[in-house]
């Protein structure tokens, strides 16, 4: 049985987490997306699903969590070789020059404003992923 390729999404806002669940399940279900709230539990998520031969085929981190930093995360996974190759993109509220510039410094492969509403996010939204993930297949 073949396993489904998912996408890892690191979020804490429980409504951003609703609306980007919509957006998968009705725009993207050719992937399955995993929601984590902190660093700490998407790092152990990582090396469990690396051991199991599992990753995901894409990583959406943002940079302002409750318990951790993106950036930091973007920092490890980025310096980790099992994870490296993963595209990670920073979805972030933040528009601060100096986050970007440090989420670029870490390695990120794409750094994207947060959607301001949920009818950007349906429009936007599908084709980040067709991008990141087509690129991974090729």
């Amino acid at each position: 049985m073949k396993i489904k390729p998912y996408i890892l999404s690191v979020e804490d806002n429980p409504t951003d987490v609703i609306l980007m669940k919509r957006v998968f399940d009705l725009k993207i279900s050719e992937y399955d997306s995993v929601f984590l709230p902190d660093t700490d539990i998407a790092l152990d998520f990582l090396i469990k699903k690396h051991e199991e031969h599992h990753l995901p085929s894409l990583i959406l981190l943002d940079i302002k969590l409750i318990k951790g930093n993106g950036l930091e995360l973007l920092k490890e996974i980025k310096s980790n070789f099992k994870f490296k190759a993963i595209p990670t993109l920073m979805l972030s509220s933040s528009d601060r020059d100096d986050d970007k510039a440090q989420a670029y410094k870490y390695g990120c492969n794409q750094y994207l404003e947060k959607p301001r509403n949920y009818n950007e996010l349906k429009n936007n939204f599908p084709k980040i992923i067709e991008f990141w993930c087509k690129k991974i297949k090729e």
